[in-house]
């Protein structure tokens, strides 16, 4: 070094960075930042800190710089190479980051800590199968982690293998039974798997145990909706508003329910309350469809289907239903209109984001307009 190091020792240089930093003087806590790894090299601590400070001051590149270094001097360092990780991480570069947590791992692959990191880590990446496997690795060094049973289940549920994963929640459960997280993922993925039944137990204990779970209040309504117990159904939608007044999911349940019990003034409430949370949700808008055709209001269902159309400019299903709210004869459906109504259906198995999974709106709006006017019997298909 040019001149003296102008500290005593390791932790008053940390406190001296760390002052000039919570004063806003990032320059200068920059400049102690990087005298740290030279004066201290005997501290691997001294690197990480070092390389963390330069961040929070600002200057990223030069605190990946540091740690890139003392990986290639150190390379079997959990450390060096989880430090890194956090850094590329905090970038949103979690490619790079997972990259940095499998480089340790192949030194020593006994951490289900750092298994745990990097399934994490391509989880966010967007890579499932990947991080399928570190799961796995995670629990077959340490089979009671209810948070590594978890991971696996969810990664299981991306990949399309839902059956798969209720053995996961199923084993998660097993290990915390009082995990409102687990209990509510299995019930969750037990209903859309159609054991209503056990969802509905395992969803309930959830509740028990996080009354705050707006969703898993809309996830029991689902159960009870899909037996046709729609005044239950109603309650658990009003619970989860109660929790929180923007889930657009609890409307349309709360507006699906209504309707079934005849209340259309309410479903029609419920249901245009969905649809300005979600102004594009296409589910909100035919169910609203429906309900406003049975209220023989058909200026506001052709309004929401005309919206789909907005949004999905080459919807045929919206087309085939908008030609029979204005009475068009259809003796078949608009060709590709049963396709499109069967792949609106596949891509709501999702364990995140669960919906109306029994998809019978375009059959309904059909019903009800032939219900109210039995001579266009030529619309049904």
């Amino acid at each position: 070094m040019d001149k003296p190091f102008p500290y005593q020792d390791y932790p008053s240089a940390v406190e001296a960075a760390r002052a000039a930093q919570r004063k806003g003087d990032l320059d200068v806590a920059a400049d102690v930042y990087r005298l740290l790894p030279g004066a201290f090299p005997e501290k691997k601590q001294a690197v990480a800190i070092a390389a963390e400070g330069l961040r929070k001051c600002g200057y990223w590149s030069e605190g990946v710089a540091i740690l890139e270094a003392a990986v290639l001097k150190n390379s079997k360092s959990a450390l060096f190479h989880t430090s890194l990780a956090e850094m590329y991480r905090l970038s949103g570069n979690f490619v790079r980051a997972a990259a940095c947590i499998q480089r340790y791992l192949d030194y020593d692959a006994r951490d289900p800590d750092a298994w745990m990191n990097l399934a994490r880590l391509h989880d966010k990446a967007g890579n499932f199968a990947a991080a399928e496997t570190a799961y796995a690795n995670a629990l077959e060094r340490n089979p009671t982690s209810a948070t590594a049973a978890m991971g696996r289940g969810d990664a299981l549920v991306q990949l399309g293998k839902p059956e798969a994963a209720v053995d996961y929640y199923r084993r998660a459960v097993l290990t915390e039974p009082q995990n409102a997280t687990a209990l509510f993922a299995l019930g969750s993925l037990l209903m859309t798997l159609g054991f209503l039944t056990e969802g509905h137990e395992h969803l309930q204990r959830s509740l028990e145990i996080d009354p705050q779970n707006a969703r898993a209040h809309v996830n029991l309504g689902l159960t009870y909706y899909r037996t046709g117990n729609t005044a239950d159904a109603a309650a658990a939608a009003r619970n989860a508003l109660i929790v929180d007044t923007g889930l657009q999911i609890a409307h349309v349940l709360l507006g699906s329910a209504l309707a079934e019990q005849g209340d259309l003034e309410g479903a029609t409430a419920a249901l245009t309350k969905a649809v300005a949370i979600d102004t594009k949700s296409s589910e909100a808008l035919f169910l609203l469809a429906a309900v406003q055709t049975a209220r023989e209001n058909k200026g506001a269902a052709e309004l929401a289907l005309q919206r789909v159309l907005s949004a999905e400019t080459e919807s045929v299903e919206a087309r085939h239903l908008l030609a029979a709210v204005h009475g068009e004869a259809m003796s078949t459906p608009t060709q590709g209109f049963a396709r499109e109504a069967f792949d609106r259906i596949a891509p709501q198995l999702d364990n995140h984001q669960l919906r109306l999974h029994d998809y019978r709106v375009p059959a309904e709006i059909v019903a009800l307009i032939e219900s109210y006017e039995p001579a266009r019997g030529s619309v049904a298909s």
